[in-house]
């Protein structure tokens, strides 16, 4: 996945100068303007979000390619609508025809009393206006895009990639909406694959404690992988739907099924037969409390019970 566009953190910065367009309105389409709804799933809209409008403005010099773009505009909105105005990328004061590479949108959600900020999906399903080898769209008559909260899913730009590259993609956790669970059954100089056959099986099974972070009622899941994924790049469990999960572990071999102890990395200490993973919000750690876009990943270890 590509990595976040540098402008959206300077954009971020002269919105706090006064420079961000924040308020309400509806989505019919006006000249140098983006416009646009950001929901749930079930369509409810999403409270507070940011969006921020990257591309050209026709007068400043279209200099550092694709992953260096500047911001056209940029503001805080409430209750699932927004409208940008383009403007002029040195002082951000004057109006333009602004080309429009990408338009991007961030979700402030309070969820179990800590608060997420995660990206929200474009239901156009594109990464950016270049994907379908546009040089971007113009802002003279309007333009709109539209998000939804995904709490899992691909995120844009990994399902319609090389061969050569997929593999690599898919096994990425930074390229799905949902949580990653990270596995390790290293313990006391000792592992699983040491007394355990490769062939066998790892067997986990989660069951979600409350709604998930989006509102909806989760469904319990079961994810099974070879043993021998342990210690690799494979060693986790992908895109879970963002929520509090109970989780067991067992060892599948020849049919014989033996439970596993488990311990969280973020948790209570102690070896039981079942726990509960959270997803929190992203942190840099170090003490940093700023907030950051996404959520937390998770270890879950896992030994034998003797």
């Amino acid at each position: 996945m590509r990595k976040l566009l540098p402008f959206v953190l300077l954009a971020l910065a002269l919105a706090s100068t006064g420079c961000g367009q924040s308020s309400s309105t509806d989505t019919k389409l006006r000249p140098r303007h983006v416009v646009g709804r950001a929901a749930f799933s079930d369509g409810r809209p999403i409270p507070e979000f940011s969006v921020t409008v990257l591309g050209f403005d026709g007068v400043t010099a279209q200099t550092g390619g694709k992953g260096f773009l500047p911001w056209l505009g940029q503001g805080t909105f409430h209750d699932g609508t927004y409208a940008v105005e383009t403007r002029n990328t040195f002082s951000h004061t004057k109006p333009v025809d602004g080309l429009v590479v990408d338009v991007q949108a961030k979700a402030t959600l309070v969820y179990n009393a800590k608060t997420y900020l995660l990206p929200l999906y474009p239901t156009d399903g594109l990464w950016s206006w270049q994907d379908n080898k546009e040089k971007g769209r113009e802002s003279k008559n309007g333009l709109a895009r539209d998000f939804v909260l995904k709490i899992a899913g691909l995120k844009p730009g990994n399902d319609n990639l090389p061969d050569i590259l997929k593999t690599s993609a898919l096994q990425n956790p930074n390229n799905y909406y949902g949580a990653c669970l990270d596995l390790d059954d290293w313990n006391e100089g000792h592992n699983l694959r040491t007394t355990i056959p490769a062939e066998a099986l790892l067997v986990l099974t989660l069951v979600p404690q409350g709604v998930l972070l989006d509102g909806s009622t989760g469904k319990t899941i079961t994810r099974e992988l070879p043993l021998k994924a342990l210690g690799t790049n494979a060693s986790h469990v992908l895109d879970l739907p963002v929520g509090p999960y109970r989780v067991q572990a067992k060892i599948m071999n020849n049919g014989t099924a033996t439970p596993l102890l488990v311990q969280v990395t973020w948790g209570d200490k102690s070896w039981t037969e079942a726990v509960t993973v959270d997803f929190p919000p992203f942190t840099l750690g170090g003490g940093r409390t700023e907030q950051q876009e996404g959520v937390s990943r998770q270890t879950l270890k896992l030994k034998l019970p003797h």
